[in-house]
């Protein structure tokens, strides 16, 4: 499964054994680089599964960037779901479980 941006050189990519029968999900939010698909495990519940990017540079998508990521994350919170990518959020202090990102906190 794959999404791939527009007129874009570059998109995200999930590959998914066949054998585990995964069906693409379309998220409604704003995000743009995201791929999402789900499966049926165990004892017959979904698993939600993505991939993102999110680019650490403003002039590509715009500075609400962030602000799109938790707004889909929060999109498929009340789901079982696992999200995998490179969210570039640099200087992580894992103490607080934050990071600073330019002027602001997130």
């Amino acid at each position: 499964m794959a999404s791939v941006m527009p007129n874009l050189p570059w998109g995200v990519l999930l590959y998914v054994k066949k054998e585990l029968q995964a069906v693409k999900v379309e998220v409604i939010g704003d995000f743009p680089e995201q791929v999402w698909c789900k499966i049926r495990v165990g004892s017959g519940y979904d698993l939600l599964i993505g991939v993102c990017y999110r680019t650490p540079t403003e002039h590509v998508f715009g500075k609400d960037n962030h602000s799109k990521l938790r707004d889909m994350i929060l999109e498929v919170s009340n789901q079982n779901f696992i999200l995998m990518g490179d969210f570039n959020y640099g200087h992580i202090d894992w103490s607080i479980g934050a990071c600073e990102s330019g002027n602001s906190r997130v």
